[in-house]
């Protein structure tokens, strides 16, 4: 458990980085909680790994209501050195909020790589090309020290197993998963699926109660904010066996090319 102090009224708590390979551009998008209406500036500075500064980003001022909202920060970034699947680059965003022209409060440093990743068909593309998975499990041992034996044997993506009692591990229904290993991955350039909070334990109450289904979707927005920044985490499993459809386990199917 980490407690944090906010300064008051206004405070930022959250940062997440947006990188758009297809635009190049960056946005960063800054949540802030104020106590009461307030006026704000937000400032960002993107870090390179030896500590150059190598993009800013200025925000107008703005008039925060009370309670939570979220700012933009957009600027251009047509040079900005790209993250990809086994050759990494990392940044560091810092974001300042200003109030009456001072520094009011200053959030974590988030650290990200710059890439974009869609589906294009029936491929998976990263920073406009297509990209070549060498797939295991990640629930196998993968550890910081060990994901250099997995690279040795040719594996660039790691699968989190989507199951709330998978092999040798024993969850909770919301996953929580090591930093350090993530973050090793960022740092080799290897790719991740995670898995979401799991349903096991509040069917059918996720189908049919209303307040069930707001807890889950509330559950999930702090799950997936927790872990976003990472260039590693490539998609996000629901279940277990999803990959595979139905034409390719059901008996009318079996012995049968597709």
């Amino acid at each position: 458990v980490t407690i944090r102090a906010r300064p008051r009224p206004a405070a930022i708590t959250d940062v997440f980085v947006m990188p758009f390979w297809r635009r190049h551009e960056l946005t960063v998008r800054v949540e802030v909680e104020a106590a009461e209406p307030t006026s704000v500036s937000l400032a960002a500075s993107v870090n390179a790994p030896d500590g150059a500064t190598a993009l800013t980003l200025t925000g107008p001022l703005v008039a925060l209501p009370s309670g939570r909202s979220v700012q933009t920060l957009t600027a251009s970034w047509p040079d900005a050195r790209l993250w990809e699947l086994e050759d990494p680059y990392l940044y560091h965003c810092g974001v300042e909020l200003r109030r009456g022209g001072e520094v009011a409060d200053v959030a974590a440093p988030v650290t990200f790589g710059f890439r974009e990743l869609w589906a294009d068909g029936r491929r998976l593309l990263l920073n406009g090309h297509a990209m070549r998975w060498r797939m295991t499990w990640a629930n196998s041992g993968l550890t910081p020290t060990s994901l250099s034996f997995h690279r040795l044997l040719g594996f660039n993506v790691f699968q989190w197993q989507p199951n709330p009692t998978a092999w040798w591990a024993n969850w909770s229904e919301t996953p929580i998963f090591d930093e350090a290993t993530l973050t090793a991955l960022d740092e080799a350039g290897c790719g991740a699926t995670l898995p979401v909070p799991g349903i096991s334990n509040i069917k059918p109450g996720i189908l049919t109660d209303p307040r069930c289904q707001a807890d889950y979707a509330r559950e999930m927005d702090f799950h997936l904010r927790h872990y976003r920044n990472h260039p590693c985490v490539f998609a996000y499993a629901v279940g277990m066996n999803t990959y595979c459809p139905r034409s390719n386990i059901h008996a009318d199917g079996m012995g049968r090319r597709p």
